[in-house]
């Protein structure tokens, strides 16, 4: 898993709205993005893979990996709610953060 996250956070970097399959995640008025890393481990590519949920500061080269999951683990997009709540409280420990992003859900 280590590898594997490791080439991901490089083509991440490289290019950062594109890579692995880059989604952004709506709604939350932040720059919140999910990826699709391969897993070398379970012999699966980026689709049945793991899923990486990051935070990018605007105008930053600094990325906060928040949760990693597989995909058999949570199907659903958007994420599970236990994973909505991880990224709601560090949404809201921000300056100016928003708790409570998915409660219409």
């Amino acid at each position: 898993m280590g590898e594997d996250l490791k080439r991901a956070y490089e083509a991440i970097f490289a290019d950062p709205w594109r890579a692995c399959h880059a989604r952004r995640i709506s709604g939350t008025g932040h720059e919140l993005w999910k990826y699709r890393v391969r897993s070398s481990d379970m012999k699966r590519g980026g689709r049945g893979g793991f899923r990486l949920v990051a935070y990018r500061p605007p105008g930053s080269d600094v990325l906060y990996p928040l949760i990693v999951y597989t995909h058999s683990q949570y199907e659903g997009q958007p994420p599970d709610r236990r994973i909505k709540r991880a990224i709601e409280s560090f949404l809201g420990s921000l300056p100016g953060g928003q708790p409570g992003l998915f409660d219409g859900d």
